[in-house]
């Protein structure tokens, strides 16, 4: 831990010259650090976790690199064990005029060591940046808990004015806020990778534009196969596993499917919710694949009488 120097490194991140802390274990920042000029980068590397309990405000670069390896320069045989964690207290901030990245690594070394080296939550407040990165590289290695939580009245912005200005990626996504809980101010987009909607908690999210399936996030290119124009939800989760079957008719979950049949019937192989009708406003339709125009419904079976003209959509929360 931190806690007597913050006045060397804002002194340094003013005058132009990057900062870089690297620790094997733990580093937790207990004193406030502020640079409102020059543009020097700081940046935090802990072979465990890093835990910010006051804020950090700075004119250039942040990076913060959680259970990183040996290139990175720690030793992991100094790490202690138990789950990395990246831990913004309640209340405090992350704040650059420049790119703000939170990464959470897990390799090949972390699992040959994986007794010792889980992972666990990244968790924020107030984070904003010019270009805001949050994400878990590599994460097929890890063992333990991946997950990205914005506490309650905390929101991640960013400032810069084109292309994919704010990006998130981790296996669940929760939001303890609001609706404005990602903002990107600039005029860019924001997008969120994750494993599946099912286990996401939105917060009130709604002012998205698509969502895509069967999508692999790629560290270099952070839209790379995304279709989709403006904000959106990016799930690795496969949906050609949902179905709708109609005696010898199947037709798969394609993001617009429609077919004409009668008896439909509901095989549901991807373990998540249906409903029937169009999602009220207010409820958790994000959640859910909706079937529409299905007619009445006796069990498992959806008829119309001789012919139904049924639409198999998701719709956004």
């Amino acid at each position: 831990a931190f806690r007597d120097d913050s006045a060397d490194i804002e002194t340094k991140l003013k005058n132009g010259t990057s900062v870089n802390i690297v620790a094997s274990n733990d580093i937790t920042v207990n004193v406030g650090i502020s640079a409102s000029g020059g543009n020097g980068k700081l940046t935090l590397v802990a072979g465990r976790s890093i835990v910010v309990n006051q804020d950090i405000d700075i004119n250039g670069g942040l990076e913060l690199k959680a259970n990183a390896v040996r290139e990175s320069g720690v030793t992991l045989g100094d790490r202690d064990k138990g789950n990395a964690v990246v831990t913004v207290a309640t209340g405090k901030k992350l704040e650059s005029d420049g790119d703000l990245v939170i990464n959470m690594l897990a390799t090949t070394a972390h699992a040959v060591m994986s007794q010792k080296n889980g992972i666990g939550a990244i968790t924020v407040g107030n984070v904003k940046g010019s270009k805001v990165s949050i994400a878990y590289k590599k994460d097929d290695y890890a063992v333990g808990t991946n997950e990205i939580i914005i506490r309650r009245g905390g929101q991640i912005e960013a400032t810069k004015s084109s292309c994919v200005t704010l990006e998130l990626k981790a296996d669940k996504f929760t939001n303890q806020s609001d609706a404005n809980a990602l903002n990107a101010s600039g005029g860019g987009r924001y997008l969120v990778w994750t494993k599946t909607f099912n286990d996401n908690t939105m917060g009130g999210i709604n002012a998205y534009s698509f969502v895509e399936f069967n999508k692999t996030h790629s560290d270099s290119d952070w839209d790379s196969g995304v279709t989709g124009n403006g904000s959106g939800f990016i799930y690795s989760f496969n949906p050609a596993q949902l179905k709708v079957t109609a005696n010898t008719k199947t037709k798969v979950y394609d993001g617009n499917s429609t077919m004409s049949t009668n008896n439909l019937k509901i095989v549901n192989s991807g373990g998540l919710n249906f409903a029937i009708g169009t999602p009220s406003s207010g409820s958790d339709k994000h959640k859910k694949f909706y079937l529409t125009n299905a007619g009445s419904f006796s069990g498992t079976v959806y008829k119309t009488g001789t012919t139904s003209f049924v639409s198999f959509l998701l719709y956004k929360y």
